[in-house]
């Protein structure tokens, strides 16, 4: 694809019609391409579902898709190497490890943020203070130099909250989505 950067993108959009891949229907990818490009960028483009990130991402470098969208850590070392090319982040500051790589906010979308997020689980009803105790050793995880280097290599931007705003911030996750599901017409094949 021809374009460099988010507004390039747009504006090929406009002039025709493409595809872009995801690691799958329903993934945060699928979703942040149905939200940004066909909701808020008014582009008519095909989504073409992968079965994980790794295939998506291939058939970009093989030019089987134009455009792919994903997690950081399948595309990182693929965007280093020039393989493919990175046109914007999701998150709200640009990634340390792709400092040239401009956000979706930079790009024209002031305050837009996306994330394919990992969190740690524990069955409904564990003890506050087990919850507690596994949050503060997760957290102790992420702080050690090696855990931050490997994680920041693979383009994953740790967020060590607590249990009450980890739940919070998935109840804004499910309503955000939910609506760009229904705005989209995004389904579910």
């Amino acid at each position: 694809m021809a374009a460099k950067n988010l507004q390039e993108l747009i504006a090929l959009g406009k002039t025709r019609k493409f595809s872009y891949g995801s690691s799958g229907t329903g993934s945060t990818p699928h979703l942040t391409g149905e939200r940004l490009l066909k909701t808020m960028a008014g582009l008519d483009i095909i989504h073409i579902p992968y079965s994980s990130a790794a295939p998506a991402v291939n058939a970009v470098v093989a030019g089987q898709v134009p455009l792919g969208l994903t997690a950081m850590p399948p595309a990182m070392q693929l965007i280093k190497a020039g393989k493919i090319r990175g046109i914007a982040v999701t998150s709200p500051h640009r990634m340390p490890s792709l400092p040239d790589v401009a956000t979706v906010a930079e790009s024209g979308f002031p305050g837009y943020e996306d994330y394919t997020w990992i969190g740690f689980f524990a069955p409904a009803g564990t003890p506050k203070a087990i919850v507690d105790k596994l949050n503060h050793d997760v957290a102790a995880i992420l702080r050690l130099p090696d855990t931050k280097e490997r994680l920041a290599v693979l383009g994953f931007d740790p967020i060590n909250n607590t249990p009450e705003e980890f739940t919070a911030y998935i109840r804004v996750e499910v309503t955000k989505w939910a609506k760009v599901i229904k705005d989209s017409g995004a389904r579910v094949d």
